[in-house]
Order: C-alpha cells, then sequence, then structure tokens
C-alpha cells in the first residue's frame, strides 16, 4: 500500500510540475532546458533576451543559407574557418546548422508542448526569411540533383536536352591562353566526342545565360495577356481535375488504412510473441510496408493540398515584383541566387534548330510548388513526392547565334 500510495504522489507532482510550466509557457516566459543560441535567459522577466555577439552569428547563417545558397556543410565550415563556435564551445557541423535553420524560436515563438505563443520574445529574423529558408530545405531534400548550391557554375543545368539523342547538356570548358570558355555540351558528345558520341553542335554558356535572362525579364514584363490567359486555362485545367484528384485520393486513403492494418496485425503478433522476428522475409515485409506508407503519406498530402489551393490569378502588382525580383537578381544577384530563380521559372530550354533555343517558363502560382516565392519552391504538406504542375502553354521565347571557339 505503501508502494502505491508514493507512486500516486509522485505522478501527482509531474502532473503538478506539467500545470505550471504549461502555465508559463502560456505567458510566454520560459520554461527551463539549454537556451537557444543568440539569446540568454532574463531571469527577472523569466525570458529569452538577444545577446548582441550569437545574435550576430544567427543572422549570418540565415543569410549564408537564404541568399549566398551555401548549404548546411559549407556554413558549417565558415564558420569553424573564421573561428566561431557553438552555444557549448564545440566546432560547427552540418547538423547544428540545420538545427539553427529549422528552430522557430528564432521568429519570436514560445513553443512546449501543444502551446504555441507568437511575439513571446524578440525574434532575431523574420517571418519571410525563416519560410525562405524553410521552403530551400525542403528542395533540397527531395531534388538533390537540382540543388541552387549545386557547386557547378552552370546556372542552367539539368533544363536543357538535346534533340538528336535524348540526353541532357552539361557544363564544359576549353582554356584558352589568356581566358576559358565556358560551354553547354551534350552530355553524350562530352562523354564520347563528336565520333563516338553525339556530334550535335555546343551553346556558347554565356550567351546562353544572357538570352534566356533577357527572355525571362521580358516575359514577366510584357507578357501580361498571355500569362493572363495562360493561367486562365490553367485554373480550368485544374477546375477539371479536381473529380479525379478526389478519386485518387479516396484509393491513397484507402491503400494506406490497408498498409496500416497489416503492420498492426505484426506486430500485434510480434507482442503475443508468436512472431519470428529473425525471419528475413517477415523484416523484408515490414520494410515495405513502411515504405509504401511513407510513399502513400506523401501522396496523400500533395493531394490535399492541390484541392485546397486552388491556383490563383496574377496581379499586376504580382508581376511587377516578379520582374524587379528578376531584374535586381540578374543586375546584382550571385550565382547561386541567379541559380535558384531559374531553378523557380524555367520549366525545360528546347533546341529546335542549330541556331534557336526556346524556353519554357514556369508562372509562380497558388498550387505550383514553387509558390510567389521566386528564392524557393513555397511550402506544401509534404516534403516528399513534390510535383511540379506547369502550363501547357509555350511562353516566351528566344533566338541564339551559337559561337563557335576556335580552342
Amino acid at each position: 500500500m505503501l508502494g502505491v500510495f508514493a507512486e500516486f504522489e509522485r505522478e501527482t507532482i509531474i502532473d503538478r510540475v506539467i500545470n505550471g510550466m504549461e502555465r508559463k509557457a502560456a505567458k510566454g516566459l520560459w520554461t527551463g532546458g539549454a537556451r537557444p543560441l543568440g539569446y540568454i535567459i532574463d531571469r527577472t522577466l523569466d525570458k529569452l533576451v538577444p545577446e548582441p555577439a550569437e545574435a550576430a552569428t544567427v543572422a549570418t547563417i540565415f543569410n549564408l543559407y537564404t541568399k549566398d545558397r551555401l548549404g548546411t556543410q559549407a556554413i558549417a565550415t565558415r564558420l569553424n574557418n573564421q573561428g566561431l563556435r557553438t552555444r557549448i564551445g564545440r566546432p560547427w557541423s552540418q547538423h547544428t546548422v540545420e538545427l539553427i535553420i529549422t528552430n522557430r524560436n528564432y521568429l519570436g515563438e514560445k513553443r512546449f508542448r501543444d502551446i504555441i505563443v507568437p511575439d513571446a520574445h524578440q525574434p532575431l529574423i523574420t517571418a519571410d526569411q525563416f519560410d525562405l529558408a524553410q521552403r530551400i530545405l525542403n528542395k533540397r531534400a527531395t531534388e538533390i540533383g537540382q540543388r541552387a548550391a549545386n557547386p557547378s557554375e552552370y546556372t542552367l543545368t539539368g533544363k536543357i536536352r538535346c534533340p538528336r539523342c535524348g540526353r541532357g547538356y552539361v557544363g564544359t570548358a576549353a582554356h584558352g591562353r589568356y581566358k576559358t570558355y565556358r560551354y553547354y555540351t551534350c552530355w553524350s558528345r562530352a562523354r564520347y566526342g563528336t565520333k563516338a558520341g553525339c556530334d550535335i553542335h555546343r551553346l556558347n554558356a554565356d550567351d546562353l545565360e544572357t538570352a534566356i535572362g533577357t527572355a525571362l525579364l521580358d516575359f514577366f514584363t510584357t507578357g501580361a495577356d498571355l500569362i493572363t490567359a495562360s493561367v486562365t486555362r490553367f485554373q480550368q485545367l485544374h477546375t477539371a481535375s479536381a473529380a479525379g484528384h478526389r478519386e485518387l485520393l479516396a484509393t491513397v486513403n484507402r491503400e494506406l488504412r490497408d498498409a496500416s492494418t497489416a503492420t498492426d496485425r505484426y506486430l500485434t503478433a510480434f507482442e503475443k510473441g508468436t512472431l519470428d522476428n529473425d525471419d528475413p522475409d517477415i523484416r523484408n515485409r515490414l520494410n515495405t510496408l513502411k515504405s509504401q506508407s511513407k510513399a502513400l503519406r506523401a501522396r496523400r498530402a500533395q493531394l490535399e493540398f492541390e484541392l485546397d489551393q486552388p491556383p490563383q490569378t496574377l496581379t499586376l502588382g504580382d508581376l511587377t515584383k516578379i520582374a524587379g525580383h528578376i531584374r535586381d537578381v540578374l543586375t546584382n544577384g550571385t550565382h547561386n541566387t541567379r541559380k535558384a530563380m531559374f531553378e523557380a521559372l524555367i520549366h525545360e530550354i528546347t533546341i529546335s534548330a542549330d541556331d534557336t533555343v526556346k524556353p519554357t517558363f514556369k508562372l509562380p502560382l497558388a498550387g505550383n510548388d514553387e509558390g510567389l516565392a521566386l528564392q524557393g519552391p513555397a511550402l506544401t504538406h509534404s516534403d516528399t513526392n513534390q510535383m511540379v504542375r506547369t502550363l501547357p502553354t509555350l511562353v516566351g521565347d528566344t533566338g541564339i547565334e551559337p559561337v563557335t571557339s576556335p580552342v
């Protein structure tokens, strides 16, 4: 009996402590634990207040990630080279940088269990920059080959297909006496040469990137009528496909329930001791069910998002803002920001003749995974299996004459 009463008293104390912490959290007060980098704890107010030196490090991390488009490992290396250390005095790693990028404390939020209090303390970054960081993080997690921070110097990598062999164009270079000449070359030609591989011409990279950037700016500056017509058509297609999406969503939900039921049967058998956990067939089946469930949940989230977020019309104000952003990136942006913009706004570049290329542009609509934030994809309910819905209309084109170098 004494043991029962002692256990009851222990549980009562735990409940009282948790209730007290929840009341503090609801007021935006500090509830204990390790302080986040960039803040110190004001014991008088019982709140987080910025620590200037550390807050500058947090701002640097977000700027390097969202503006300079460095990856988490590159940021960690730079911080370590500058002699900066984490809150507990250790060197930076890719993991610790990612923890900073995903920490909502820097928005001024206080979170404890299910309690979320906005503006509980002074934020260190803006909501726009934090959301952009999450979009970039999701993009890089799902599209490794098209990361904005890809070390390649070629901003259109992955956008051009060879019209003869179907291979992608890759960046190549020829080194002259005084300069390096940059090209986009068919992968087959770059790998096997013009005799064994594809003999199609290569494109001067500087001229192509300049021409595509000019065409992109011109399209969003003067193409309002075409954009409006394309968006209208896109909305019609979205409405027509809604019924099919709902049917597919019902099928996905049914398959997800079946996979969950099958998994539960295995777990129940394991708990009862009737399952041989060393059987490789059973382990493989459980791994398959786990993978299927993960893919189905991602697909369900995508379908729900598409049904809940129909594409919205771009206003003249939106087009002006987009054109201004494109102009600023082309004029003042770094290599990585230009690459990120091309990723967001260019679907593909088609070579239609020896001297002509035609870009197909993407419109940043709500419901398109790029969203109106041109620096990265919009947030969705899923971080896997993301799909970009492109318009059926070919918009914007430019012709260039490929330059053949004597080198």
